[in-house]
């Protein structure tokens, strides 16, 4: 608790990465790959940590920031393959493979869509 980030700051950082790789490869994953899993949430917490309590550090080129990025983005390009050997189902989209756009913009029946109301 004495650190920077706190431990349950850390804590909270690891559950979001863990939450982005099952967002990639799900939840269930075969037991086989649970180690590298494991790994790749790690790296990817680090990545967490560092954009969310050393900024400036990356802004500086002091940070080891770019160099976890590359790691967690080999890693989790490396997990999926075995995912997919192990018989698992990779329910995200493709890492390194830029996503298609998405824009759901429903007409009537939300009253918070700012400038819908407003009468001129």
């Amino acid at each position: 608790p004495d650190t920077r980030p706190t431990d349950t700051e850390a804590n909270q950082q690891i559950a979001q990465a863990l939450q982005d790789v099952a967002a990639v490869v799900g939840a269930n994953l075969p037991s086989a790959v649970w180690p590298e899993a494991t790994s790749v949430a790690a790296v990817g917490a680090a990545c967490l940590i560092e954009l969310s309590y050393f900024p400036e550090q990356i802004n500086s080129g002091t940070s080891p920031y770019n160099q976890l990025r590359d790691m967690y983005n080999d890693r989790l390009n490396r997990l999926v393959k075995l995912v997919q050997v192990n018989g698992g189902n990779v329910v995200g989209p493709t890492p390194g493979v830029p996503m298609e756009p998405v824009a759901s913009f429903p007409l009537y029946g939300d009253p918070y869509l700012i400038g819908r109301g407003t009468r001129w």
